[in-house]
């Protein structure tokens, strides 16, 4: 077995009780419960403004809660109060503008772009909704600077996204402050190094660190699928992003697998930022997007990487939605490098469940991945699971845990919506509030 992930003996035909809202819901609050203990709602060094692994990630986690079903309660605390709690504890750190990344994920710019969306939508709170967009707009500069990097992360798209959320969340304060021109200048920005990146079919390419990565992280999957998701803005290039997905899916492994660069010829990460998990949201976001004979084509290796992703997704580092930085060694003679979450992995399936809603094996091997990930403190204590850097946060720990939690409830209640459920219990006919689906923080802006 590879020292990456743990052979998968996972079953996906006992998930009735698993699934159940009202279990989900008790999970989702157990580990609400649990970061709140150990994440609390104040500054407690320079990550606090990162989405990555600070309390930034947690306030978009109780935002993005608080988006599904408002009427969340921790411990008695409505999920708007735990909303303030946090938003306060973001406002009181430093964040400074940091002249090298403008990625909504890592750097300051996730913490004011969602302190700008809490502000407008759970507290009401316009006049400071706008001073955060503001603030938000003074990274545009940043942006725009030749030197800073095109991906995800810690880059341009990654600024982008930031843009994308405020302009969905406030769009009737954001409008004249956020408009097409800002986000046309940060696409043309992107485009424009695409250009001169270009290589042999791609019309399109990216470098970061002078490779071409392919991932969701640093590359290609990434920033595609930031792009598609800003609609008529992108219309000039949607050709040449077509192409790109294409060639894309075409660098699928006869393992499922996708490199993680053009130049690397290796197989071995089953990953968000590198790997199949991460490339299956973009082209399943391009089918959502613009369905027809060349979608389908695209889901098809979509559904390759699928079964790689089950094969191989069963990470042993974390619960998570993404890697922990960093090397952890297991023992004097194994050293793991940083390792991707296993909620995150499950994403995979929920995407393709997206478009595919008649195929529930997808929505059970998402189900399966879960609730393994929700026995990670049994799996920590018999080490099959090692312990991350940031253990609470929303890519390296169990804050992604609770995402894919909350988002499963929602997967399962709308199903409920027609009366009676594939799990044979009755609707309760609850209404939920229309959001956005997709992987956190990449395709979950339409």
């Amino acid at each position: 077995m590879h020292k990456r992930y743990i052979e998968n003996t996972l079953n996906t035909e006992d998930l009735e009780d698993f699934l159940q809202p009202n279990n989900l819901q008790r999970h989702l609050v157990t580990e609400i419960e649990y970061i709140l203990a150990r994440l609390p709602a104040f500054p407690v060094g320079g990550h606090t403004s990162s989405i990555y692994h600070g309390q930034a990630g947690i306030l978009y986690l109780l935002f993005h809660i608080h988006n599904v079903d408002p009427s969340v309660t921790v411990a008695g605390d409505p999920v708007a109060e735990l909303c303030e709690m946090y938003l306060t504890s973001i406002t009181k750190s430093a964040v400074e503008l940091n002249s090298k990344h403008c990625g909504f994920i890592d750097s300051p710019v996730g913490a004011i772009a969602v302190a700008a969306c809490v502000h407008h939508v759970v507290l009401r709170k316009d006049y400071k909704a706008r001073l955060e967009i503001e603030k938000l707009l003074e990274y545009q500069s940043v942006a725009l600077n030749d030197d800073v990097s095109d991906e995800l992360l810690y880059g341009r798209v990654g600024y982008l996204y930031a843009l994308q959320l405020v302009c969905l969340h406030c769009s009737d304060i954001a409008g004249d402050l956020i408009t097409d021109n800002t986000r046309l200048a940060v696409i043309k920005k992107v485009i424009e190094h695409g250009q001169k990146d270009a290589v042999d079919g791609w019309p399109l390419m990216w470098s970061w660190h002078d490779r071409h990565y392919l991932g969701a992280a640093h590359g290609v999957a990434g920033i595609v699928g930031i792009l598609l998701q800003c609609g008529s803005l992108v219309d000039p290039w949607k050709e040449d992003l077509s192409t790109v997905a294409e060639r894309l899916s075409e660098m699928t492994l006869t393992s499922g697998n996708v490199p993680s660069s053009l130049s690397s010829h290796k197989d071995e990460l089953v990953q968000f930022c590198h790997g199949a998990p991460g490339v299956i949201p973009c082209l399943t976001l391009i089918n959502r997007l613009y369905p027809g004979d060349r979608s389908k084509r695209l889901l098809s290796f979509a559904e390759k990487q699928a079964d790689c992703t089950w094969e191989r997704g069963l990470l042993s580092k974390s619960a998570g939605l993404c890697h922990a930085c960093g090397r952890f060694k297991l023992s004097p003679a194994l050293t793991i490098d940083s390792l991707l979450g296993i909620s995150g992995n499950a994403f995979a399936f929920l995407e393709l469940y997206s478009v595919y809603p008649e195929s529930t094996h997808y929505m059970k091997k998402a189900g399966a991945f879960c609730r393994f990930a929700c026995e990670w403190r049994e799996h920590t204590s018999r080490k099959v699971l090692h312990t991350p850097e940031h253990p609470n946060s929303l890519f390296e720990g169990n804050a992604g845990l609770a995402w894919l939690l909350i988002d499963l409830w929602w997967v399962i209640q709308q199903n409920d919506q027609g009366g009676q459920n594939q799990h044979g219990s009755k609707s309760n006919q609850r209404t939920l509030k229309e959001r956005p689906g997709g992987y956190p923080c990449f395709t979950d802006l339409i």
